[in-house]
């Protein structure tokens, strides 16, 4: 990938977009099947959700936010370079992610308001050194309600029952009272028909539907009652799940006041 990376940087200093991760990482975590000149996908895919998340307050410019699976900072990249007369970002950022090569470039590349943790649970593609089962730490290394946002991006679209269950009881215990959660899901009532029969989760492992029982994590789905009481069991309220082309949306509260 290296001599890709040079190629890259060079069209990217070119197009005004040099201050991206290396191009490996952004083919990693995926770039719209584009091995060079993958710059304004990477850039785009976070500014509706960014635009979201403003415009429905739940997110300010002084929110504490957690990414989940955080891969090399594709959405922390807006918010450290929001800048609008004199006003930016001034909350704190934090990104977990199981791949430690992208976390290690994240923390020597953004400012002293994100910090890029590194989460050591097993992984077939990012982390397959990690740890299994009963081995995994359990609890995020963030404190308990100190976030005012927490998401993710087709990170539970490759967890089993068991671990999906725990990145939302883990969203949960990390919300400040009235924080809110939004997750990219694949709800198997949602799915069909969509995404061009890509996939066909024919596969089950408990309640997950998966796509292949070889790599069972390759893509996972789940129904949405189970979604929702996932949510309602871990304490959060306001639960919903929005349809989308491939990938559903999975928002929720948790019960108290309002963040900052």
């Amino acid at each position: 990938m290296w001599p890709l990376d040079m190629a890259d940087r060079v069209l990217g200093w070119l197009v005004g977009a040099g201050a991206m991760p290396p191009n490996r990482f952004r083919i990693r975590i995926g770039a719209g099947n584009r091995i060079l000149g993958n710059q304004i996908q990477h850039a785009s895919l976070p500014v509706s959700l960014w635009f979201d998340a403003f415009a429905s307050g739940a997110v300010t410019q002084t929110s504490d936010i957690l990414d989940l699976g955080c891969g090399c900072g594709r959405y922390a990249w807006w918010l450290w370079r929001y800048s609008f007369f004199g006003k930016g970002y001034t909350g704190r950022y934090t990104g977990l992610d199981v791949d430690r090569e992208m976390i290690d470039w994240c923390g020597t590349h953004y400012d002293a308001r994100f910090r890029f943790l590194h989460v050591d649970d097993r992984s077939e593609v990012y982390n397959p050194g990690g740890a299994t089962g009963g081995d995994r730490g359990g609890r995020w290394p963030v404190d308990d309600a100190s976030q005012d946002f927490v998401f993710s991006v087709s990170v539970l679209t490759h967890l089993l029952a068991e671990d999906l269950e725990r990145s939302i009881t883990e969203s949960a215990r990390v919300l400040r009272p009235g924080g809110r959660m939004q997750m990219t899901v694949f709800c198997v009532e949602h799915f069909e028909g969509r995404a061009g029969g890509r996939w066909s989760f024919r596969h089950r492992r408990g309640p997950a539907y998966i796509e292949s029982e070889k790599y069972p994590e390759a893509a996972v789905a789940y129904e949405a009652e189970h979604l929702l009481e996932c949510c309602r069991e871990a304490g959060l309220v306001d639960v919903e799940l929005i349809p989308g082309d491939a990938h559903s949306l999975l928002r929720a509260s948790k019960p108290g006041g309002v963040i900052a």
